[in-house]
């Protein structure tokens, strides 16, 4: 009796007999249950008492919703983490992309100085022939073609 004269004013307890005197007034047929009811969540169909809520503001919460409030902050704990850990992944992969596209423009760069070499190269063995032709025997107009084609050579030669 102790223990009930202490609890006996908690909200739970009251929203208890508030169940139970309604259960009293309907009558003891089985009726069909919808998926949403169940016996302990009948509410009366007018609050007995002063116009109070049908689930007072003081009560506290079960241990199922405790529990559930607890699975949930872990769950939303863990998606921060992964979503943390996502954005690090993320910014390494950018970081290696970008590391692998600066070096593969180094190359690009290094391969076009090397063409441009080559070039340079068998241009410089090109024009060597045409300097060493020798054009006594050749025609007028082709001497005058080859000494033209050795000043422009000479000129670029000395100018730069």
């Amino acid at each position: 009796m102790h223990c009930w004269n202490i609890l006996k004013d908690q909200p739970k307890r009251i929203e208890r007999r508030k169940e139970i005197g309604c259960a009293k007034k309907m009558s003891n047929k089985k009726q069909k249950t919808t998926a949403n009811s169940s016996p302990l969540s009948v509410e009366p169909a007018a609050p007995v008492g002063g116009g109070s809520d049908a689930q007072p503001a003081g009560r506290p919460d079960g241990k199922k919703k405790e529990k559930q409030k607890l699975r949930q902050g872990r769950t939303i704990e863990a998606v921060d983490y992964l979503m943390a850990k996502k954005k690090e992944a993320d910014l390494e992969k950018e970081l290696k992309k970008e590391e692998r596209c600066n070096r593969a423009f180094a190359l690009q760069e290094e391969r076009i100085k090397l063409e441009r070499v080559k070039f340079e190269f068998k241009r410089e063995i090109k024009e060597e022939k045409i300097i060493a032709l020798d054009l006594s025997t050749m025609t007028f107009d082709d001497q005058q073609y080859y000494e033209d084609r050795k000043r422009k050579i000479r000129e670029r030669c000395f100018n730069i």
